[in-house]
């Protein structure tokens, strides 16, 4: 199989086997026009399909190099590859979020991607759930998606998966931090 990159595989192996995974991370921010560089490419996809793509994935080199329940860090034996992170979800979240989104083009290849409060909501629950470095990392992307999609922090929308998905005093820091560029409001 001739894959000059990541989304080339990842695209060919999803077809192949079935597979649907969506694109989350970095890539997925660069989607909503924001641009963040990145060293990995990110999926959430569900335990299922993971085993799908397992096989196809380590006979081109990917092997497993980290494993929780909930995430799978697969890297290439060439260290220049880049590295696949997969986040397991369950099937339930996982169609929600597949049916609300959107897709993006990369490479050529066609991905899906969560709709934008579903991205946001996904940054928020690493925020609460992740390690503390994960505020600073995630804290920005979610400011910087807000002011380039205009977004209305104050609608009840966005109020609820701060407070359903985000540590307590979240809506609030965001409030803050995007008022000067869009007093809040779209």
């Amino acid at each position: 199989m001739n894959c000059p990159t990541v989304f080339d595989l990842i695209a060919h192996v999803a077809q192949e086997t079935g597979a649907r995974l969506i694109l989350i991370g970095g890539f997925a921010i660069n989607a909503y026009g924001v641009a963040r560089n990145t060293l990995n490419v990110d999926f959430l996809i569900s335990e299922a399909d993971y085993q799908k793509l397992k096989g196809p994935l380590l006979a081109q080199g990917y092997e497993e190099t980290v494993r929780t329940e909930v995430f799978v860090k697969q890297t290439h034996k060439d260290r220049g590859a880049m590295p696949i992170d997969l986040l397991f979800v369950d099937p339930n979240t996982f169609e929600m979020i597949w049916r609300g989104g959107g897709e993006t083009t990369i490479s050529g290849h066609k991905f899906k991607t969560p709709s934008l409060l579903h991205l946001i909501a996904l940054k928020l629950h690493a925020i609460k759930k992740g390690s503390k470095d994960r505020f600073w990392k995630d804290l920005p992307d979610i400011i910087n998606l807000v002011v380039a999609n205009r977004m209305d922090v104050s609608s009840s929308n966005f109020v609820e998966i701060c407070r359903k998905f985000g540590p307590e005093g979240i809506h609030q820091k965001i409030q803050e931090a995007t008022q000067g560029g869009l007093d809040g409001k779209s």
